[in-house]
């Protein structure tokens, strides 16, 4: 049995709910129906963390790219295309209730995202902030250069109340507590958007309360150099064959309407997961070609640690370890005994006569401080690999 006390500290008021019209609602995703497609701990999923943060910070309908959109869940890439070309045929919308006269969107999927959009200069929509209080959502263009700052603190503890074996044979150096910090940041000004995140994360058995540490900063700009991030990231193109984030969906509950994959680029991280991310910098070029279409070209870098076992007489890595617990010796052994140097791009284009359609070509390249020992012809070994 485990006991959890989670705090939240929001400073300056964050769009929370929204609707068309003079009643006040608050349209909440199914959350835990969303995650029950999910393959990863709910407790610790980069999955939900992304959820919690794009609900914290919904999406400008009217400044919107095909990025942002396909940043929520259930948008596919023909519904984005459908909700883009409605908005120029409009101009802009005046209110997020119309999205329902979008073509192929119907009131469920509408009740789903609608916790992730806003339309900052409404006149029909209203907000609740953290307090409580409601105002209209155009009042948000009055904000000044400390309103447009958003500062998020968030923390969790929990403790089980049943001591495990490894407290009791003295095999786990450190305390029961499991602690988790994260502070956030965002500015966002005529296009540009700045933030930044550092978390801290103890598990349970560990000495110390910065045992797992996670940061980044990045910029997006309307400029040819659209993304910039130095810390800690992952990547998302295509579909995954090559390079995915830390997290995907199985078949859920939804038969007919899944989630679907969709590659969303660079993505900062800020996950409690010690392992699936690269830590370094990345950045991302769009370039306007003809007719509306666009060529876009990402670099990445990482030089990171790995949690392995070493063969000391062979010099060679014999195992890999994932699960980031270093509560004993031998864990604690294995805690960044390697590196790994990771580094290539990706070119894409991307046609806006063709349904939105892309064509991409992705690169990489991996070496590892030390070679993985052989173990059989489907096993990787050697100390480096590319795709």
């Amino acid at each position: 049995m485990k006991i959890y006390l989670i705090i939240f500290f929001l400073i300056t008021p964050e769009l929370l709910s929204q609707t068309g019209g003079d009643t006040i609602e608050s349209p909440e995703i199914e959350t835990e129906s969303l995650l029950e497609s999910g393959t990863e701990d709910v407790e610790d999923s980069e999955l939900l963390d992304r959820i919690i943060w794009l609900k914290d910070n919904p999406i400008e309908l009217n400044t919107a790219t095909a990025e942002d959109l396909l940043q929520i869940p259930y948008l596919d890439a023909l519904m984005t295309r459908n909700i883009l070309q409605y908005r120029r045929r409009i101009e802009s919308f005046s209110s997020v209730s119309q999205l329902k006269n979008v073509d192929g969107m119907d009131e469920g999927l509408y009740n789903r995202i609608v916790s992730f959009l806003y339309v900052k200069d409404s006149q029909l929509d209203y907000i609740k902030d953290e307090y409580g209080d409601v105002r209209k959502a155009r009042e948000e263009l009055k904000r000044g250069l400390l309103g447009r700052v958003k500062l998020n603190l968030r923390s969790r503890f929990s403790n089980d109340l049943q001591p495990a074996a490894g407290y009791l044979n003295g095999r786990y150096f450190g305390t029961k507590p499991k602690v988790y910090n994260r502070l956030g940041v965002i500015y966002s000004a005529s296009g540009y958007k700045f933030s930044g995140s550092l978390l801290t994360e103890k598990d349970a058995g560990e000495k110390s309360l910065a045992d797992h540490v996670a940061g980044y900063v990045e910029m997006k700009s309307p400029l040819v150099l659209s993304q910039f991030l130095l810390g800690d990231y992952t990547l998302e193109f295509g579909q995954g064959i090559t390079l995915w984030g830390a997290y995907s969906f199985s078949k859920g509950i939804e038969a007919v309407s899944s989630v679907r994959k969709k590659g969303s680029g660079i993505n900062s991280y800020t996950s409690v997961n010690e392992v699936q991310f690269f830590r370094g910098g990345a950045f991302r070029f769009d370039y306007a070609v003809f007719s509306g279409n666009k060529l876009s070209l990402w670099g990445f870098y990482s030089n990171n640690y790995i949690n392995a076992s070493v063969d000391t007489t062979l010099d060679e890595f014999s195992s890999l370890y994932t699960d980031g617990y270093h509560r004993t010796e031998s864990e604690i052994n294995r805690k960044n005994s390697g590196k790994e140097i990771f580094y290539g791009g990706r070119l894409q284009f991307e046609s806006q006569k063709f349904s939105s359609s892309k064509v991409g070509i992705t690169y990489y390249r991996s070496k590892f401080s030390k070679p993985f020992k052989y173990k059989g012809v489907y096993e990787f070994y050697g100390d480096r690999s590319n795709a």
